[in-house]
């Protein structure tokens, strides 16, 4: 892949994907998302455990599609989907419970920003934030910021030492406690791409591209389909 063909790309515009778990979405906080994303937050970020600096460069932030979909019914595959934001998983312990927690109805928010692709995932990483977590004694080992922490119950804290030494009732009791955190952000460009080229048909990506936004070129540029393999 041409990687000044990349570096271009991201100079135009930078792209990101946060997507509401079933959870977040039995709890209402689609339109929360939505005001925040939209530019109508000043209110709801006064109760958002958010540095000033985040809170500012939000107004760069536009949603270019919102679209709910319900990965656990065809014509979706939801472990497809799935994998594509959690397979560095693949082979872990908690890797099933995943797949069957998050198996469900999702709202995702695709996002576009006139900021770098690094600048815009510091503010989506931001947004996410954290839930409280208290060990046994009662110290807070996790402060609750952004919407976790707004919107989360606190959590109990388990190290690595603790989750692994747990039978496997006790982990399959834990695990989805911990892992009921609302919302999740993709990682990189090929994440978005192979998520949009699995979500959206051509109708979809036509309606984005009547507004000027290039989304094919995107998909195309970081989730390439048709490659030939030369024989030599």
């Amino acid at each position: 892949m041409d990687q000044n063909l990349k570096l271009e790309q991201e100079k135009e515009e930078s792209y990101g994907l946060m997507i509401l778990k079933p959870d977040a979405l039995s709890q209402g906080l689609v339109p929360v998302v939505e005001s925040l994303l939209s530019g109508n937050n000043a209110v709801l970020l006064q109760t958002l455990e958010i540095p000033k600096l985040i809170k500012d460069k939000l107004n760069k932030v536009t949603i270019v599609k919102s679209f709910f979909r319900d990965i656990s019914s065809p014509p979706y595959n939801s472990n497809s989907i799935l994998d594509i934001f959690y397979r560095e998983f693949r082979g872990k312990r908690q890797y099933p419970i995943m797949m069957a927690e998050y198996n469900g109805p999702l709202m995702f928010f695709l996002i576009k920003s006139d900021s770098s692709k690094r600048e815009l995932d510091e503010v989506l990483k931001s947004l996410k934030g954290l839930p409280l977590q208290k060990d046994n004694s009662g110290n807070v080992r996790v402060v609750p910021t952004g919407l976790r922490g707004a919107f989360m119950d606190p959590l109990p804290y388990y190290d690595k030492e603790e989750l692994k030494s747990m039978t496997e009732e006790e982990y399959s009791n834990t695990v989805p406690l911990l892992i009921r955190n609302l919302v999740h952000t993709a990682d990189s460009d090929s994440e978005i791409a192979e998520a949009l080229y699995g979500l959206l048909n051509d109708s979809d990506l036509e309606e984005i591209e009547n507004r000027g936004i290039p989304i094919r070129k995107y998909v195309d540029l970081y989730y390439p389909r048709n490659i030939q393999i030369l024989e030599m």
